[in-house]
């Protein structure tokens, strides 16, 4: 008795449904039952370093692909955001046959979330209304046939930044005879949003060894940090030119950098290397007599 109840009411709502479409032209290439397409664009990213907004967002087309009009309406299915919210400019559309319109799917977060991060997201478009016809009130069973609705889903990803600091143990001054060696103690902090393998690096060698300074051990040294994390102690060394006709002043440049993010701003210390002449070096090493005009040097 129940399935010859379901086959009725199954007949009388095709009747429902296809009546309408007996009015249609032969030439209409529309669709003669309710439809509904929904094309979004591809999956966001978010830029979470600390000068960026931290929103993105996603443009999507919800078109009503009949010969009549309908009341169509968006909604989550699916979210699991955590630190970032998501919201729709619009939720609501009524669209004449063949009419389609545009709607925003947006997504607020907060700055340095880890890249690690990745959030799913579905959302639906949803007949509500054909022809006048109120498609909630269809049974259940017949919806699923007769009543197509359209979803959407994507991931969004956080991008992946760089942000390190330099720190060297001294800054001062450092003042050199002929062919002395000095050492720095150095280390860097990952303030980026992912592991990252972080270089320090003399950033003018190239000026400093067409001064005569050379670099025992190499002018660059590098290291995986964890994300917000510090590097262990790194040496670098320099050896002042073998000689010098006059006191040579050269400052040092000493560079931090990601090696994950190309754009990140590197980190810098500039410390002043000051190089006694040698002929001033052998100076301390004679005599001085007092005449009437000063000091003279035998």
């Amino acid at each position: 008795m129940a399935s010859i109840l379901k086959a009725l009411i199954l007949g009388l709502v095709l009747c429902l449904f296809v009546t309408p479409c007996l009015v249609i032209p032969a030439s209409a290439q529309s669709s003669p039952l309710p439809a509904v397409e929904l094309d979004c664009g591809s999956d966001p990213v978010m830029d979470v370093r600390p000068s960026s907004d931290a929103e993105v967002s996603v443009t999507c087309i919800v078109t009503n692909p009949t010969s009549s009009s309908e009341e169509i309406i968006i909604s989550e299915i699916e979210w699991d955001g955590g630190m970032v919210e998501m919201a729709l400019s619009e939720d609501s559309f009524t669209l004449a046959a063949g009419e389609e319109d545009t709607f925003e799917i947006l997504f607020t977060g907060q700055t340095k979330i880890p890249a690690s991060e990745e959030y799913s997201f579905e959302i639906e478009a949803k007949i509500v209304s054909w022809n006048n016809i109120d498609t909630e009130s269809v049974p259940e069973f017949i919806e699923g046939l007769l009543i197509p609705n359209a979803t959407h889903s994507g991931d969004l990803s956080i991008e992946t930044y760089g942000m390190v600091e330099l720190q060297v143990s001294d800054v001062t001054t450092r003042y050199m005879e002929v062919s002395d060696e000095v050492e720095f103690s150095i280390q860097v902090i990952n303030k980026g949003n992912a592991d990252d393998k972080l270089e320090i690096v003399f950033a003018n060698a190239a000026e400093l060894e067409a001064a005569g300074f050379s670099f025992p051990n190499g002018t660059r040294v590098s290291e995986n940090v964890d994300s917000q994390d510090t590097s262990s102690e790194k040496t670098l060394t320099i050896r002042a030119p073998p000689e010098v006709s006059s006191d040579l002043r050269m400052p040092l440049l000493i560079r931090a950098q990601s090696t994950n993010d190309d754009s990140a701003p590197s980190s810098e210390i500039n410390i002043q290397l000051d190089v006694k002449s040698s002929s001033q070096s052998s100076d301390g090493d004679g005599l001085t007599a007092l005449v009437s005009d000063g000091p003279l040097l035998y």
